[in-house]
């Protein structure tokens, strides 16, 4: 299969991520934006060739592994809809090969980088997200912490988690 390049891959699926550089080398690259807009599509991160995903090892388990991986190598797991609660409730982010909830792990909850997970939706807190229109793009905030999708470091496999809370 060909290299998909991130042009093609945000303007097939709609939505695509953006990667703000960290500021020092032991600081996580955090994704503050999703271009594009809609009811969801491929969470794409600019300056990389990484895409969410749910892994595949752990596709069916409460508390699967969300990760980043290479675009376009992936299926369904990198497929993501979102579905909006009532008014101040912010929405659900839902993948689409699982059905499963993006969410953040209660016992790491307050922890910087605290790791995100597939798990059964329920609408709770720990599974509602700030998706924002900003300047044509996109804002997407944990309605828990207040803090950013990013990684530790860029890597096929890397954990996703929360950085700069403010709970």
């Amino acid at each position: 299969m060909g290299k998909i390049s991130a042009a093609v891959c945000a303007a097939i699926l709609g939505v695509a991520g953006l990667a703000a550089p960290a500021q020092a080398g032991d600081e996580p690259a955090t994704f503050v934006k999703l271009y594009g807009s809609g009811t969801g599509g491929m969470l794409y991160f600019p300056g990389t060739d990484k895409c969410l995903d749910a892994a595949l090892e752990e596709i069916d388990r409460d508390g699967g592994k969300v990760q980043m991986w290479t675009c376009g190598f992936g299926g369904d797991e990198q497929q993501w809809r979102f579905e909006p609660g009532d008014i101040g409730e912010g929405s659900l982010i839902v993948n689409v090969a699982n059905g499963k909830c993006l969410d953040v792990a209660l016992e790491e909850i307050d922890q910087e980088g605290g790791r995100l997970q597939m798990y059964q939706c329920t609408g709770g807190v720990e599974q509602r997200w700030n998706i924002s229109p900003h300047q044509g793009d996109v804002l997407i905030s944990s309605k828990a912490t207040k803090g950013l999708l990013g990684v530790p470091s860029v890597y096929d496999g890397a954990p996703v988690g929360l950085y700069g809370k403010s709970s």
